[in-house]
């Protein structure tokens, strides 16, 4: 599959009284195990570290094996329960909810996961992590 891969939906198109035409295009984006692994290490390095105070992998059965930091778990197989210390309560992050989250926060700030990737900061990385557990932006 191509990297990105454009397809509108609809048929029986037509412009209006001003010459225009909208239509929904959908954009099917590869997030790669790199992009996941480097937002998470932008996330653990100084992202999250004003509100989450502690951060720990889930035991359990991992098809994916072990990982070498922390960083990678998510890709490895594993889950994270991220501790907020603001409201002393745990968070599960699954990969699922991290792509939820990217997905979320790339659409607000207008980004592909690549161009998002290839940009990215500490701060952005928090956003991703916030929208993955909170479903919005809590802290910042």
């Amino acid at each position: 599959m191509p990297a990105s891969e454009f397809t509108i939906e609809g048929g029986n198109y037509q412009f209006d009284d001003n010459g225009e035409l909208t239509v929904q295009v959908t954009l099917m984006q590869t997030v790669t195990q790199r992009m996941v692994d480097d937002i998470m290490c932008a996330a653990f390095e100084g992202g999250v570290n004003y509100w989450c105070s502690h951060y720990n992998p889930v035991i359990k059965d991992t098809p994916g094996g072990d990982y070498h930091y922390l960083h990678e778990a998510l890709t490895r197989g594993w889950d994270l329960n991220l501790h907020d210390g603001e409201d002393d309560e745990w968070h599960l992050l699954t990969l699922d909810k991290f792509i939820s989250g990217l997905i979320k926060w790339c659409q607000l700030v207008g980004k592909t996961p690549e161009r998002f990737h290839d940009d990215h900061d500490a701060d952005d990385a928090d956003n991703v992590i916030q929208y993955a557990i909170f479903g919005k932006g809590v802290y910042g």
